[in-house]
């Protein structure tokens, strides 16, 4: 049957699916946070993931630098324009954040080619470099709760 553009097949929805994931916070070296509860549902058309995400920290105990998630349903395409980045989202909510230095945006950027979430923002009063320093364990407190979602390509 055609799609709704008209006789071509190419039109036709060919994959969709939804489920949930488990959510991994931890820093660039590995080391977890300790987590109260983690929510991730996805939905994929095609090879284009949409995940939406909540999680709540009881402890960030030798947790350090570059605070990522992992745990993401599919991998990341590797992609080679500019830096490489296929997607990225937002932290849409917050609280518990303890860092003076955030300019109150959080981005989630999906890292080319890996299976990992960085976050990342820009610092108060920069001009250049949007999204340039990764979150850090100091950046939260021991018992954040953000919620956020991202686009991505999939391979």
């Amino acid at each position: 049957s055609a799609g709704a553009g008209g006789a071509s097949s190419s039109n036709l929805l060919d994959e969709y699916e939804e489920g949930t994931w488990t959510l991994v916070l931890e820093d660039s070296s590995g080391n977890d946070c300790g987590l109260a509860s983690e929510t991730g549902h996805y939905t994929k058309v095609g090879n284009l993931v949409y995940l939406i995400f909540g999680v709540t920290v009881n402890s960030k105990s030798g947790v350090g630098n570059a605070l990522q998630i992992t745990g993401i349903p599919f991998d990341i395409v590797d992609v080679t324009n500019g830096s490489g980045e296929p997607s990225s989202g937002f932290i849409t909510y917050a609280n518990n954040m303890v860092s003076k230095d955030l300019n109150g945006l959080v981005m989630v950027r999906a890292n080319n080619g890996s299976a990992i979430l960085e976050l990342k923002y820009t610092t108060a009063g920069a001009t250049t470099g949007i999204a340039n320093n990764h979150l850090n364990a100091a950046d939260i407190d021991s018992d954040l709760y953000m919620t956020g979602h991202v686009w991505y390509t999939a391979p």
